[in-house]
C-alpha cells in the first residue's frame, strides 16, 4: 500500500483528574526525525514516547506535541487569600488618608492584587496514570496519522493510475500515427523515385 509522507492525527485521553491531548503531524523526510514536545508533568516519558512513535511510524519528520489540562473545572479550585486582601485594603486606606485622597477600594482592584487569588495546587500525578493516559492519546493520534497517510497515499495511487492510463493511450495514439506517417513517407519516396 502506498502511504503519503504527510498526515495529521489528534487524540485525547480523559482521566479522573487530567485530560491529555496529543497532536501529530508528519512531513516528507528520508529518515524518521521526531520533534517531541511534552509538558513538564510528562517530560519523564520522553524515551517511552519515542519508542511508541518508532513502533508505528518508520519515515518522515514527525512533530508531536502533548498538552495537559484539568479534567474538570469545579468549585474549590480557586482560593481567596482574605487576610492578604484585608491588608491591601487597610494599606490603601492608610495611604489615601496620608495623601488626602478620597476613594474606596473596589472588589476588582482587590482581586487584581498579587496573591489575593490563587489556584489550588493539584495532587501530583501518579506516574502510572500519567503514562497510561499519554500512551493512550499518543497511540490514538499516531493511528489517526497513519490512517490519514494511507488515505492520501490511496488518492495518490488512483491519480497515478489515471495518469498512467492517459500516458498509455497517448503512447498508443503516437505509435499509430508514427506508423501511418512512416507508411506515408515511404509511399511518397517510392513515388518520387519512380518519377525519376
Amino acid at each position: 500500500m502506498i502511504r503519503s509522507m504527510t498526515g495529521y492525527g489528534r487524540a485525547e485521553a480523559v482521566g479522573e483528574r487530567i485530560t491529555i491531548t496529543v497532536e501529530a503531524r508528519s512531513l516528507n523526510h528520508r529518515h524518521l526525525d521526531i520533534a517531541l514536545k511534552l509538558p513538564r508533568p510528562l517530560t519523564g516519558f520522553e524515551i517511552e514516547s519515542r519508542r511508541l512513535i518508532q513502533g508505528q511510524v518508520q519515515r518522515g519528520r514527525l512533530e508531536v506535541s502533548a498538552g495537559v489540562m484539568p479534567a474538570t473545572y469545579g468549585a474549590g479550585q480557586v482560593k481567596v487569600n482574605a487576610p492578604l486582601a484585608r491588608e491591601y485594603i487597610e494599606q490603601a486606606r492608610s495611604l489615601g488618608k496620608s495623601l488626602g485622597l478620597d476613594g474606596a477600594a473596589t472588589i476588582e482592584w482587590v482581586l487584581g492584587c498579587p496573591g489575593v487569588l490563587a489556584l489550588d495546587e493539584p495532587e501530583p500525578l501518579s506516574q502510572d496514570e500519567a503514562w497510561r493516559l499519554l500512551a493512550h492519546s499518543l497511540t490514538g493520534a499516531l493511528t489517526e496519522l497513519v490512517a490519514s497517510r494511507e488515505r492520501e497515499g490511496e488518492a495518490i495511487r488512483k491519480e497515478m493510475a489515471v495518469l498512467h492510463d492517459r500516458l498509455a493511450a497517448e503512447m498508443e495514439r503516437m505509435a499509430t500515427r508514427s506508423t501511418a506517417s512512416l507508411d506515408h513517407r515511404q509511399k511518397r519516396f517510392r513515388e518520387r523515385m519512380a518519377a525519376l
